[in-house]
């Protein structure tokens, strides 16, 4: 009876290694540390999208500045000479006025257009900068999140090393005899190497035992494997 509750025991530890060697505890971690780290990759993709859009836009301003420049120059230039020719024919002077009011038209144009570009840089740059604090956020994020994850391993490899000391403490109460069915059997049924007896039937397999081998399992001298599955036979509560 003693060997047949050890072994119960042995297969309850088994059983609670297995399911810790899944790690099905740490997987929503690694699931959400992945998904960190796609989110991570997009921002850092819109953050370089967006500063090439602002090298863009920024150099299309030092253009539409120097253009400014140099369209207010030539302005300039054709009041000077509108101010010269006072004296001069009246079609002299509607034409240079004409020039100076075109000259003034592309100067607002170019003067609104680079206003825009202005305006475009500023709002790319508070983009560029609202996703550098996600990315900031997310890389704290997923360094907590590793450091939870290592913390959950330590954890998980501290309860196995705890599994296993009890097996081998339990291995060492076993008889040879005992540990070497127990061990040939666990390697068929990791699991569920030992199975009891429950209205004559194995609670392996469910299926019925013959009433000889029922009685030798209760008389305790031995131990049984089921003439079906295999399995280990005990008669425990």
């Amino acid at each position: 009876m003693e060997q047949a509750r050890l072994i119960w025991d042995l297969q309850a530890i088994a059983q609670e290694e297995y399911v810790l060697q899944k790690k099905e505890g740490l997987k929503s971690l690694v699931v959400r540390l992945k998904q960190l780290q796609d989110s991570i990759k997009r921002a850092e993709e819109e953050s370089s999208k967006l500063g090439n859009l602002l090298a863009g836009a920024e150099a299309k301003a030092t253009k539409l500045d120097t253009e400014v420049a140099r369209i207010t120059k030539q302005a300039q230039g054709s009041k000077d000479k509108l101010y010269q020719a006072k004296g001069g024919s009246l079609k002299e002077l509607l034409s240079l006025q004409q020039s100076l009011i075109k000259m003034e038209e592309e100067v607002n144009k170019s003067e609104n257009r680079y206003m825009e570009v202005l305006n475009e840089i500023e709002n790319l740059k508070k983009k560029q900068e609202q996703v550098k604090e996600i990315i900031k956020s997310l890389k704290k994020e997923y360094n907590e999140g590793v450091k939870e994850y290592k913390k959950a391993v330590s954890q998980l490899d501290f309860k196995l090393a705890e599994l296993k000391l009890k097996r081998e403490e339990i291995e060492e109460q076993l008889s040879p005899e005992t540990l070497r069915l127990y061990t040939e059997t666990e390697r068929r049924f990791p699991r569920n190497a030992v199975a009891k007896i429950k209205g004559g039937t194995c609670s392996g397999c469910h299926i019925s035992i013959p009433s000889v081998l029922v009685l030798r399992i209760k008389e305790g001298k031995t131990l049984q494997r089921c003439d079906n599955c295999g399995r280990i036979l005990i008669n425990i509560p």
